[in-house]
């Protein structure tokens, strides 16, 4: 590693980085309670704020107008590659990330060269931040945005070009290709995936979802009775060409039929429609890609 370019612009990086690192401290010593407040703690024995440390003399580097360019890339991208093998996170310099960023545990993360990180976000381990494609991806954006105070549980992929809100929190183990709108909670109950809003009262809750044919959907959870139904896209939109009927709906159960007036509009949007539970307390439930609702998309436009 060329340390005299680093030791060239020692005062430029310092000077850049300072702030941004010593928020990053406070950050782990305040919402990680195994380090029990202990700065020195943070700061001589966990690997992923040296990765943090490292990802910001890098970004540094990588965006100065006082290096040229053919160095800076270089020596940002060895800085890079060095914080993956002493740490096992892998955090590309040209990302955005805001203050007081954390990173715990961290084994196995990877954070993509377009992404965006708002301020004050949490990322537990093997969280990947990438592309939808393998390889051969086209350039410009095509990692995550991620808006503030955004919590992401282990080892969950968020994958695409998509905004994540502000003031989320997302499961362990959750893959998302859509957009996600602020103070939400994303979760996982068997094979589904739901969203919610956090902390409300008298709280609808889905703890299964069954496919019956013929269009019939059945919904099991509680608190669903007197609750509205709304159909969405990907984009949480309202689609007017798919009909429904509520057969039944009780506490624990609803059951809707239903038909579509457009089967080619349907076939355009090229992904599962959502479905929005929502009642008179502005407590809501959306669900996405669950299986159920895969099979009756698939019937619902042949």
């Amino acid at each position: 590693m060329n340390f005299n370019l680093i030791q060239e612009h020692y005062n430029y990086i310092f000077d850049s980085i300072y702030n941004l690192v010593i928020e990053d401290l406070l950050a782990f010593v305040n919402n990680d309670p195994a380090c029990n407040g202990n700065l020195d703690l943070v700061l001589n024995s966990y690997r992923s704020f040296k990765c943090i440390v490292l990802y910001r003399i890098a970004n540094c580097i990588y965006y100065s107008n006082n290096i040229d360019s053919y160095n800076k890339l270089i020596l940002a991208r060895m800085i890079s590659e060095y914080a993956k093998v002493q740490t096992g996170i892998e955090i590309h310099p040209a990302a955005k990330i805001g203050k007081q960023f954390v990173i715990d545990h961290g084994i196995g993360t990877v954070i993509g060269e377009t992404c965006e990180i708002g301020e004050q976000c949490y990322l537990l381990q093997g969280v990947i931040l990438g592309s939808k494609g393998i390889s051969a991806n086209e350039a410009g954006k095509r990692h995550p945005t991620l808006g503030n105070n955004v919590e992401i549980g282990a080892f969950s992929r968020i994958l695409g070009p998509i905004t994540i809100g502000n003031n989320v929190k997302i499961s362990p183990h959750t893959v998302l290709t859509s957009d996600i709108p602020s103070n939400s909670k994303v979760i996982i109950q068997n094979e589904l995936q739901i969203l919610k809003e956090r902390n409300c009262i008298n709280s609808i809750s889905i703890t299964n979802i069954k496919y019956d044919g013929e269009l019939l959907l059945s919904i099991y959870g509680e608190n669903l009775k007197d609750t509205s139904i709304e159909v969405l896209d990907k984009d949480f939109n309202s689609i007017n060409y798919i009909e429904y009927n509520v057969l039944m709906m009780k506490n624990d159960i609803i059951k809707i039929k239903f038909k579509t007036t457009n089967k080619s509009l349907l076939k355009e949007i090229k992904n599962i429609f959502l479905l929005k539970i929502f009642n008179q307390y502005n407590n809501e439930v959306i669900l996405a890609n669950c299986i159920a609702m895969k099979l009756m998309f698939k019937d619902i436009i042949t």
